[in-house]
């Protein structure tokens, strides 16, 4: 079960550096047609949509909602190991 556990954990960080990954790929200019970008935006658009309402402005603050979101699963995750 542990070994379980911790596949999800390494899985949810991975997942926190994709979503570092796409802001900070979001502040400088970029080809969205290339491959790479094309990954990034498909992975992280459904996990980022639920939180979208956290806009103010120009500033969009979902990525910092999802950051919290897997922090907490990993906080979960590794007490219950």
């Amino acid at each position: 079960m542990t070994v379980l556990i911790d596949i999800c954990i390494i899985f949810l960080r991975i997942l926190m550096y994709v979503v570092l990954v796409r802001v900070i790929i979001t502040w400088i200019p970029h080809n969205p047609n290339q491959p790479l970008f094309r990954f990034l935006f498909s992975v992280t658009d459904p996990l980022l949509k639920p939180f979208r309402f956290a806009r103010v402005g120009m500033m969009d603050f979902s990525p910092i909602l999802l950051f919290v979101l897997i922090s907490i699963l990993i906080s979960v995750l590794g007490s219950i190991r």
